[in-house]
């Protein structure tokens, strides 16, 4: 796959996101002349690098946050049942003093 560019590394994975959905558009409407498309597939591949990136990162914080069994494979718990966190339950709206 060709490099991300040093521009793409910078942004954040929303920034990279969108602007990898508007040159997909640009790409699928099909309206710009070969040597465009090229070159907007190849911003494309570097902004989806970019947000892989992003992704995998992500995903080594949750899974530092989990934890690892002994076996090295990531602990996989449902939010709700991590110790010491908010439970979904407790995020429910709770009735005003007018409220019945």
């Amino acid at each position: 796959m060709t490099p991300a560019a040093p521009d793409d590394a910078k942004k954040s994975f929303e920034q990279a996101y969108a602007e990898l959905e508007a040159n997909v558009r640009m790409l699928e409407d099909g309206d710009l002349p070969l040597d465009q498309s090229l070159a907007k597939f190849k911003v494309a591949v570097g902004l989806l690098q970019c947000c892989v990136g992003h992704l995998r990162d992500a995903e080594q914080q949750i899974q530092q946050l989990i934890g690892e069994g002994a076996d090295g494979k990531p602990i996989s718990q449902l939010l709700d049942s991590i110790p010491g966190e908010v439970n979904s339950g407790d995020l429910r709206r709770r009735p005003r003093r007018n409220e019945p």
